[in-house]
């Protein structure tokens, strides 16, 4: 995905990351209900956030004040490992006046590379061309490894 991002001509990778992701996943994530309008999602910049956090400082924190889109300013995060595929919760607390006291936005790892993994693949087949700097080669050797063995 960092070349998908990449590939957007964008000057700050930060600002081409989030652009990609919010254009092939994010818009996906995001509740359309009327309900939602205050919920926060998996938006670009959170998991952009979340990225430069796992990658940077080995923890999957969340920092709402590097965060421009109101709604997915989290104050809890949860980041959620297992067998089910789903996508994650997200939820608003409420308090006097309607007032928004909480908001939390739990992600499911699996959902969420699988998500990534499966629109990169989509992109980079539909973008080839775009991709003429690759200057290597990746062999799968997987399935050619049981041939070493005789039954």
């Amino acid at each position: 995905m960092i070349y998908c991002g990449f590939l957007l001509s964008e000057s700050f990778f930060s600002r081409a990351y989030i652009k990609w992701y919010n254009e092939y996943v994010g818009k996906y994530e995001k509740p359309s209900d009327p309900y939602g309008s205050d919920m926060p999602y998996s938006s670009g910049e959170v998991i952009y956030n979340l990225r430069n956090s796992l990658l940077h400082q080995g923890t999957p924190n969340i920092t709402p004040k590097d965060i421009k889109e109101e709604r997915c300013k989290i104050d809890k995060f949860i980041l959620t490992v297992s067998d089910i595929c789903d996508s994650g919760i997200s939820r608003v607390s409420y308090g006097k006046n309607f007032k928004i006291v909480e908001r939390m936005l739990e992600v499911n790892i699996l959902h969420l590379c699988n998500t990534i993994v499966k629109t990169a693949k989509e992109y980079y087949k539909n973008n080839k061309a775009k991709f003429d700097f690759f200057d290597y080669e990746l062999r799968d050797v997987r399935h050619s490894f049981d041939d070493l063995f005789i039954s």
